[in-house]
Formats: C-alpha cells, sequence, structure tokens
C-alpha cells in the first residue's frame, strides 16, 4: 500500500521507537569507527597522530567516554588479535587532570585489551611483537634472470591491485591526481621492467607527478581556495607526502603477499629470483622513505593526522550506506549522515590546503591536554605564534 511505500522511503515522521533504532545504529557507528581509530595507531607509520586534530575533525569521536573506549577496546581485541596500538597520544584527552602517576596507573587499567572479565591490562607503550620468522634464501639455486623478469612483472600487478585496495577502502582519496600518478608510474615500470630492468616506479611517480598532472592540480587547488588564498607550499608537500605514504603502503603489502605466493612448499625458502624483486622493491621504499624525511617533522605530522581523519570520516560514511544497503535504515536516514560527513570531509579538505594542523588548531593546545612530546616551551612558542597570527588576522 500507499502507506507501506512512504514508510520504505521514510518520508513519514518516524516514531519515537524508530528514533532509538536509529540511534542505536549511531551508538554501534561511533564504536566501529574508534575500533578502526584503534587500528590506525596500530601501524607504525599512525602510531603518533594527534587525537586532537582527530577529535576537531572526526565527530563521532568528538564526544567519547572512557566506557565507550573500554567497549571499542574489546571489540578491537576480537578483530584485530594480533595488533596493540599506541594510546599515548590518546590517553591524556580522557585523562586531562590526573597527574602522570595517576594517569598511568588509571589508564592501564581503564585502556584493557581483556575477555569480559577484563583481566588483561594494557600498558602505554608498544608491546613487544610476536617474533617473526626471518625470511629464508635458497643460495643453491643459481639466480634465474629470467624468472626475475617474470616475477618482477607479477610484483608490478600486485602493486596495481594494492593501490586498487586503498582506493576501495578510502585509504587513498579517489580525488585529485595521486591515484593517477601512482597507476601511471606502474605503466613506466612494468614497460621498464618488460626491457630487463629494475623497478623504477618511484622515479616514475615523480616523473608523472611533474607533469601536466601536477600543474592540473594546481589548478584545482586554486580552483577550491581561491587564486591568492591557502599556502601552495604547503599543498605541494601534502601531496608528496600522501602520495609516498601510499607508495610505501603498496610496496610492503606486496612483499608480504609476494613472499607467502613464492615461498617454496617445502622449504618455506625463497629463491634468488625473489630475492632480487623484494630487494628491488625495499629500496624503491628507501627512497619513498627519504622523501618523507626531507620534509618538516610537523608538516609531516600535520599532514599524517589529516589523513587519519579523512579515512575515519570515510569509514563512518560507509557504516551508514551498509546500513541503508542491508534494508536496514531508510535511504532518507542514511542520506542525513552521509550528508553530515560529506560536509566534514569538504571542510577537512579545504582546511588542509589552507594550512598546516599547527595553525589550525581551534582549541589553542591547552597545557592538560598537550599529548607527549609537547613541553611547556613548545606550548608557549605555539601559543605566541597563534596570538600573533590572530593579532594580524583581527588587524587585517
Amino acid at each position: 500500500t500507499s502507506a507501506i511505500l512512504l514508510k520504505n522511503l521514510g518520508l513519514v515522521t518516524p516514531s519515537e521507537t524508530r528514533l532509538n533504532v536509529v540511534k542505536n545504529y549511531e551508538q554501534h557507528m561511533k564504536i566501529n569507527t574508534l575500533v578502526e581509530y584503534m587500528n590506525l595507531i596500530s601501524k607504525k607509520r599512525f602510531e603518533h597522530v594527534d587525537f586532537g586534530v582527530i577529535r576537531e575533525h572526526v565527530s563521532p569521536l568528538q564526544n567519547i567516554t572512557r566506557e565507550e573506549v573500554k567497549i571499542a577496546a574489546e571489540s578491537f581485541k576480537l578483530k584485530y588479535p594480533d595488533k596493540t596500538p599506541n594510546f599515548a597520544n590518546l590517553v591524556p584527552y580522557l585523562f586531562p587532570n590526573e597527574s602522570q602517576l595517576a594517569l598511568t596507573s588509571e589508564a592501564s587499567t581503564l585502556l584493557s585489551f581483556s575477555d569480559r572479565s577484563r583481566s588483561e591490562p594494557i600498558t602505554l607503550t608498544r608491546q613487544p611483537s610476536k617474533r617473526v620468522r626471518e625470511t629464508v634464501y635458497d643460495y643453491k639455486t643459481p639466480l634465474d634472470r629470467l624468472a626475475v623478469l617474470e616475477q618482477r612483472l607479477i610484483f608490478i600487478d600486485l602493486l596495481r591491485r594494492e593501490y586498487l585496495r586503498q582506493l576501495d577502502v578510502s585509504e587513498l582519496d579517489s580525488r585529485g591526481f595521486i591515484p593517477y600518478s601512482l597507476l601511471q608510474s606502474l605503466e613506466v615500470a612494468k614497460s621498464a621492467a618488460s626491457n630487463g630492468l629494475p623497478l623504477c616506479d618511484w622515479a616514475a611517480s615523480q616523473a608523472v607527478s611533474d607533469s601536466f598532472t601536477r600543474r592540473g592540480d594546481k589548478l584545482l587547488h586554486a580552483y577550491r581556495v581561491g587564486r591568492n588564498g591557502g599556502d601552495h607550499d604547503f599543498h605541494v608537500i601534502r601531496t608528496q607526502v600522501l602520495q609516498a605514504l601510499s607508495f610505501i603502503q603498496a610496496h610492503r603489502a606486496s612483499q608480504k603477499t609476494f613472499k607467502a605466493e613464492f615461498a617454496s612448499v617445502n622449504s618455506n625458502s625463497l629463491t634468488l629470483a625473489a630475492k632480487a624483486v623484494l630487494d628491488e622493491s625495499k629500496d624503491q621504499v628507501a627512497k619513498a622513505e627519504s622523501a618523507i624525511n626531507n620534509f618538516d617533522v610537523d608538516d609531516v605530522s600535520a599532514i599524517k593526522s589529516q589523513y587519519v581523519c579523512q579515512i575515519l570520516l570515510y569509514k563512518s560514511a560507509h557504516y551508514f550506506e551498509n546500513l541503508a544497503r542491508r534494508g536496514l535504515m531508510t535511504e532518507k536516514e542514511a542520506t542525513e549522515y552521509l550528508h553530515q560527513y560529506d560536509l566534514e570531509l569538504r571542510k577537512l579538505r579545504l582546511q588542509s590546503e589552507l594550512k598546516t594542523e599547527i595553525r589550525l588548531l581551534n582549541n589553542r593546545i591547552s597545557p592538560e591536554l598537550q599529548p607527549p612530546g609537547f613541553g611547556p616551551t613548545t606550548i608557549a612558542v605555539l601559543s605566541t605564534i597563534i596570538s600573533e597570527e590572530d593579532s594580524s588576522e583581527n588587524h587585517a
């Protein structure tokens, strides 16, 4: 009937019961976003991401409670049993008024990775990882250069699949030239590999970046923030850092898959051909890491924090998309949330192109909320800079 159709389309006023159902979905999304945040800070490249930046830009995590962190920690352990997140940047925001000694004691009790008895406390430092079996190579068998060529081409295909995976899970922003430059670099690398040359996709990605795509991206940046607005130098740095992060992640994931698939079933060893390809990949990663290390540490930290915000907002939006796809929410209900996160993403993207996160923080980094690594001197300097900028902006 028409009444059922209108209800399914979300065109009738929801009842109090329905509102409670949607509110419960929202709470589940919040816990899910917290779990994904914990997963990200369990990775070395994101372990020092500033939660103050996350809290400012990711609305589901703006007002999290200690109880919600407990619940998320339990879910995290079930979903990622072999990972340990670094809570060093989260704890000060949960315990803003505690002394360092009390903070460590209470936080260790609160943030526990345990079963329902919660008897296994988590420390604030990274736990020693399980001993990983070292890669064994078969040095008795001569190097087969034809095998190197074939396996190099396979490795390039693994890289392509990893970039597509990053796009699919929103770890790589589909907007902008970065995905194009990375995928196009594989075409160059594949052509070189077919002629017997080693992996060269980092140099290829930089060559593509310096071509018309970067000029086009510069015009797009000017269009988004205004011709005279924003810090174009920082925009370039941000683009290069994000490109390098995706590049490094793709190579490391591909190395892991490559080792698993090319290891001998009997001896679990790799041939010298496989070693040659892995060494080339490690060399490419080293070049990308060197490029990141050339940039200011604070700029890189800000970019990583913004990057994590982007990922978490996409995760939050996808959560409601999946509910709607499965018929658990109406299109109208889901659209309200998707519109909200789209606005937050637009704001984040604009602000990340305008200036560094150090100047962006609206909370002015109060001393009681300063994350580890920000001493009194650093806070005083930052406060002075921010005050001077505010004063100059007001005069302008």
